[in-house]
């Protein structure tokens, strides 16, 4: 793979971003607060860490934006990915009710087709669930009953 200088100082930037992400501690003590990142970077270190197979990176840099409240719905794509791809499937049940949970993305079509492809994949999921996700999305759409 032939690295450009354009895609060399992109690359470069990510992975001092995943490193100062990754090694920054989560406590909030004193003075002490989270760093704040765009969502915009944030879903692409999720996108990294899951194409690399770093899935505990993944969880843990989910878990930080979920503390900073700054979840985005393609980092809630991105980890529902990752929870597929890396077989932790209760930990997609806890991000499916964290999306429960909220107005914002309790409708989402892409959030609820995303969660039928994980609970499928796995063979944990009868016609009766189908049936709740897909009449919980006030949009259907025929990608939702296709997936």
């Amino acid at each position: 793979m032939i690295i450009s200088a354009n895609n060399r100082l992109i690359i470069q930037r990510l992975i001092a971003l995943s490193s100062s992400i990754l090694n920054y501690s989560t406590k909030r003590n004193n003075n002490f607060k989270l760093p704040s990142y765009t969502s915009e970077s944030t879903s692409q270190l999720l996108k990294i860490f899951n194409n690399r197979g770093e899935y505990e990176h993944a969880f843990q840099l989910f878990d930080m934006l979920i503390k900073q409240n700054n979840v985005s719905i393609m980092s809630l794509l991105t980890i529902l990915d990752t929870c597929i791809r890396s077989h932790h499937i209760e930990r997609g049940r806890q991000i499916e009710t964290f999306i429960n949970q909220s107005i914002k993305w309790k409708d989402d079509i892409r959030l609820q087709t995303s969660l039928i492809k994980m609970y499928m994949k796995y063979q944990m999921i009868d016609q009766d669930k189908i049936s709740k996700l897909i009449i919980r999305t006030k949009k259907k759409k025929q990608s939702i009953y296709s997936s």
